[in-house]
C-alpha cells in the first residue's frame, strides 16, 4: 500500500521531535537529531565498490550474526585481517580452519570459518558469472525496495548462511533502503494506521519471529518515510527505534502518549488511559483520529 508523501512527512517529523525533544531534556540518553543524522550520513556508499567490499561487508554479517554487538564490534578488525579478500578465502581448507579457529577473534568458533568459507566459494562462482557483483546485483533493477526483495530472495538460494533477516541487514549495509524493523517498529506502524493485522501489545517478552508479509509490509513503509522525507534509511530506523524501544515514549506496555507529539495521528485504543501521568497530570483529549490518505491502494 502506498500513503500519501505529505502525511507520512508530518507522522515522522512528529515522532523526530519527540524523541529530541526527550533528549534535549536529558530523559533519554540518546543523541540529539544532528548527531543521529551525522551518523547516518556517514554509513558506508557501495555505488562504486569492489567485490572484495561486498564480500567484506557479507563476512561481517555472518560472523556477527547471533553474537552481542560488543562482541562481534570488538573482532571486526581483527577478522578482516584474515577475511577481506573472497579469492582467498574460498581456497581456505582444513588446515586453514583449524589455524584461524585457534585465533582469540574468532573465538574459537570452527562452524563460523566454515561458514564464511562457503560464502566466498559461493561469492566467487557470481564474480565469476558476472565479472563482478555490482553487475550481479544490476541485473535485479536498481537499489530501491522492490529490487531490494527480489535480490533477497535469490541471495538465500545462493549463500545458504545468509537467512531472512542477516540478508537485510546486507543489503541495508550496501546501501538499500532497508528498515532496522522488529516487533517494537512494528507496533508503532500499527498504532499509527500504517499496517494491519499486527498486535499492539506484544504478549510476551520474546516474541515470536515476524511473519513474512509482517516484514514486508512494514519495510515498504519504511521506504516510503525515507522517500517521503529525503532521511537516509539508516536515520528512519535510528528515530523509530528510539520512539519505539522500552525506553522511548510509544513504548509496549506504558505509552507516555502526554509527551508524544504525534498523539493525534494515533489509533491506540486506550490513549486517553495513557495521557494520565501517575494519575497526576491529564492533557487535553486529542482531537478524533485523523484517517491516514491512501494514494494507491
Amino acid at each position: 500500500m502506498t500513503y500519501d508523501a505529505n502525511d507520512l512527512i508530518e507522522i515522522f517529523e512528529l515522532m523526530d521531535v519527540t524523541v529530541n525533544r526527550q533528549s534535549d531534556h536529558g530523559l533519554t540518553s540518546l543523541p540529539g537529531a544532528f548527531a543521529l543524522q551525522d551518523v547516518a550520513v556517514k554509513s558506508k556508499k557501495f555505488e562504486d565498490a569492489a567485490d572484495d567490499d561486498y564480500f567484506q561487508e557479507m563476512a561481517h554479517v555472518v560472523f556477527a550474526s547471533g553474537l552481542s554487538s560488543s562482541v562481534a564490534t570488538g573482532r571486526i578488525a581483527a577478522l578482516d585481517d584474515s577475511f577481506s579478500h573472497y579469492a582467498t578465502v574460498a581456497d581456505y581448507d582444513n588446515a586453514s580452519v583449524q589455524r584461524l579457529s585457534q585465533q582469540p577473534h574468532m573465538l574459537r568458533h570452527d562452524r563460523k570459518i566454515r561458514r564464511l568459507i562457503s560464502i566466498a566459494k559461493s561469492f566467487r562462482s557470481i564474480v565469476g558469472e558476472h565479472r563482478s557483483f555490482a553487475n550481479y546485483l544490476n541485473t535485479f533493477g536498481g537499489r530501491d525496495m522492490e529490487s531490494a526483495f527480489a535480490v533477497r530472495t535469490h541471495l538465500m538460494k545462493r549463500f545458504i548462511f545468509l537467512g531472512r533477516f542477516t540478508s537485510l541487514v546486507f543489503l541495508r549495509e550496501i546501501g538499500y533502503p532497508i528498515l532496522k524493523i522488529d516487533h517494537s517498529v512494528m507496533r508503532v506502524f500499527s498504532r499509527l494506521g500504517l499496517v494491519s493485522g499486527f498486535p499492539q501489545q506484544t504478549p510476551a517478552r520474546q516474541p515470536p519471529a515476524l511473519h513474512e508479509p509482517q516484514l514486508l509490509a512494514g519495510l515498504r513503509v519504511g521506504a516510503q518515510l525515507a522517500a517521503a522525507t529525503g532521511h537516509p534509511i539508516q536515520y528512519v530506523s535510528m528515530i523509530l527505534s528510539a520512539f519505539a524501544d522500552d525506553a522511548g515514549v510509544c513504548n509496549d506496555r506504558m505509552p507516555q502518549c502526554y509527551l508524544c507529539a504525534a498523539n493525534e495521528r494515533c489509533h491506540y485504543a486506550p490513549k486517553a488511559e495513557a495521557l494520565r501521568h501517575g494519575g497526576l497530570i491529564l492533557i487535553n483529549r486529542p482531537s478524533p483520529r485523523q484517517n491516514i490518505r491512501h494514494a494507491s491502494g
